[in-house]
């Protein structure tokens, strides 16, 4: 019979070789650009220009002086402040609409007595009306008012119990005329912008190591060795081979 010829013990098949995991060099961190400025421009100043040059504009003031006496009234009423002071501004304010003009175009010159006698002077002026001939119609109507008409213009209840009105020595003076200077449109120079340049900003995933091949892949381990049959394995394989032989010649 043939015998097989045993290995060494303890001869083991060598391990295959350590493979080794090939890992691309990193590449380097991406580096964050110095921020440039955005430079401004250097503002220009136009040089400015002269406007047109209006036509010079015309007015007149004009004024009126008229007496007033309320021939039922006392002087000594006037003597308590509060009534003093309310009658004056009623006074005005009833001149002042028969006019067409403000209570403050009103001036009161004085008041004396002989029942009362008011002295005022109601001021004109071309631009409340928009030209002067609309002031001078103006002037003219409030003049026929003092004098044909005094009782229209103290219609008010707080004149009633001063008695009847009388108007005396009404005046007109001439108008003034007035010529305002041309205006000069001064052209205005816008003030130059400056532009602000924001610093960049540098994101989280800006700076990323990455390799060639991928993620490096974990080193493989090494199979365990396989041991190979013993000698005394082997030659007791063999002997129970041969008497097995044997055996079977012896019977037959």
């Amino acid at each position: 019979p043939a015998t097989m010829s045993p290995t060494l013990e303890g001869e083991t098949n060598a391990p295959t070789g350590s493979p080794t995991a090939t890992t691309g060099s990193p590449t380097a961190a991406p580096t964050t650009a110095t921020p440039t400025l955005s430079p401004t421009a250097t503002p220009t100043t136009a040089a400015p220009t002269r406007g047109p040059t209006a036509a010079p504009t015309f007015s007149a003031t004009a004024q009126v002086l008229s007496n007033i006496s309320f021939a039922a009234m006392n002087i000594a009423e006037l003597d308590d402040p509060i009534i003093d002071e309310f009658f004056r501004e009623a006074f005005k304010d009833a001149m002042g609409k028969a006019a067409g003009v403000p209570a403050t175009n009103v001036e009161i010159v004085s008041i004396t007595a002989g029942s009362v006698n008011i002295r005022s002077i109601t001021h004109f002026d071309s631009l409340l009306f928009g030209s002067i001939v609309a002031m001078d119609d103006a002037v003219d109507a409030m003049v026929d008012k003092l004098t044909q008409q005094p009782q229209s213009i103290f219609t008010g209840s707080q004149f009633a119990p001063f008695g009847a009105v009388r108007s005396f020595r009404t005046l007109r003076k001439p108008a003034v005329r007035k010529t305002a200077a041309p205006t000069l449109l001064v052209p205005t120079t816008a003030a130059p912008t400056i532009t602000v340049t924001e610093s960049p900003t540098v994101t989280a995933d800006a700076i990323v190591i990455s390799s060639a091949g991928g993620s490096p892949t974990s080193a493989p381990t090494s199979a365990a060795p396989t041991l190979l049959p013993s000698t005394s394995a082997v030659v007791m394989f063999a002997v129970m081979q041969t008497l097995a032989l044997y055996l079977f010649a012896a019977a037959y």
